[in-house]
């Protein structure tokens, strides 16, 4: 009979280096491989980018844009309102924030001059600004209306969309939108443009100062809308509507103020 012998201390030995195998394997750090290379999480650096006037969806898809296809790159995780985390090497951090003092600016604003009139045949022209004067004679070439009358002129300042009233008791709303950036192309975009009017009603109201006339305005009526382009420095007949049988109708001028 053959007697194995097992020396108890050897066994020990054994042991310890399987546990000491053991050990390595499991604190060895995640290797990520990537074209030219391999990166470690121990080299992507944690940051948090709150923009200022960036929509946070806008600075999350700068940030898919930096890292590319490959998602073993970076990771991109959204905070909401507050913005977002990126994990990336200190590279992608440095190409991130150029794009970001790039894009993370206020929002381009663009002043509009809006002037109402009321055309007829009276064959009168209005004191307004020359661009908005040479506007008229080519409308009145086109039109059978002979004379402009000024009803009121109001401005919008806006980034995006804006309003303004103008005539009796703010019995005009104009509103409008705009899409282009001004700093960039003198070329803009008015997505959308309204006139809406209410028929005014006035009230006597007696205070102890004594009677104040009081407008009350009815429901308002949309009586003109329109999309079309237009460059900054530039006056545009953005319409016509008729008025009071046709005999008379309602013109409203736009112009892209230069800055």
């Amino acid at each position: 009979m053959v007697t194995t012998h097992r020396s108890r201390g050897s066994a020990v030995t054994l042991l310890g280096l399987l546990m000491l195998a053991a050990l390595v394997i499991g604190y060895a750090p995640a290797v990520i491989a990537q074209e030219g290379g391999t990166i470690t999480p121990q080299e992507r650096v944690l940051r948090v980018y709150s923009p200022r006037f960036l929509h946070p969806d806008n600075a999350m898809a700068l940030a898919f844009q930096v890292c590319g296809d490959d998602e073993m790159r970076c990771v991109v995780e959204s905070m909401g309102r507050q913005g977002i985390v990126l994990r990336a090497p200190a590279q992608v951090h440095t190409e991130y924030e150029t794009l970001l003092q790039e894009r993370d600016v206020p929002p381009a604003t663009q002043e509009f001059r809006v002037i109402l009139l009321r055309a007829d045949q009276s064959g009168s022209m209005p004191d307004v600004p020359s661009d908005a004067t040479a506007a008229l004679e080519d409308l009145r070439d086109m039109l059978a209306y002979t004379g402009f009358e000024m009803i009121d002129s109001g401005w919008v300042r806006t980034s995006g969309s804006g309003s303004t009233t103008m005539g009796e008791a703010g019995s005009f709303l104009v509103q409008l939108s705009f899409a282009g950036d001004p700093r960039e192309d003198s070329a803009l975009l008015v997505e959308a443009f309204e006139l809406v009017h209410s028929q005014v009603f006035w009230e006597n109201i007696e205070t102890a100062a004594g009677v104040v006339p009081r407008a009350h305005l009815a429901d308002p009526k949309s009586v003109l809308s329109s999309q079309f382009g237009i460059n900054v420095g530039e006056t545009v007949v953005v319409g016509t509507s008729r008025t009071n049988g046709g005999n008379e109708a309602l013109v409203v001028l736009l112009t892209a103020l230069e800055r």
